[in-house]
């Protein structure tokens, strides 16, 4: 058996009652998700004037970035589009009756039809 199921299976449950975050969290992957965003901020918002300036422009902003007040405050981006009225019976399944139930969420984002609107569009 290899090292590391050996040590996940027997110790698990240690480390599950040790560490106040589940161990997705410490993985790899989290680190490199972040690594678009060391970039950005190593070109855009930090000094060029030496490493120790750069890399604490670098350590503050992503700080910045994880911070959960700061979060709360940024605001929510908008839909990128409309869609059409005619559009959402090809997302949507129809239901039993030939009706279709648009979600909430998809309300949002549709564009109202107006009736001399053609779907075929005499060109």
């Amino acid at each position: 058996m290899p090292q590391a199921v050996h040590a996940t299976l027997l110790h698990g449950a240690a480390y599950m009652r040790t560490f106040p975050v589940p161990i997705g969290i410490l993985s790899e992957e989290a680190l490199e998700s972040c690594h678009k965003d060391i970039r950005y901020l190593g070109e855009h918002h930090s000094r060029k004037t030496g490493r120790d300036a750069t890399m604490s422009d670098l350590f503050y902003g992503l700080l910045v970035r994880t911070d959960p007040i700061i979060a709360a405050l940024r605001k929510a981006p908008s839909p990128k589009g409309v869609l059409k009225s005619s559009v959402m019976p090809m997302l949507l399944g129809a239901n039993q009756d030939g009706s279709f139930a648009v979600d909430q969420s998809l309300q949002d984002i549709m564009e109202p039809e107006s009736e001399d609107s053609d779907v075929d569009g005499d060109l």
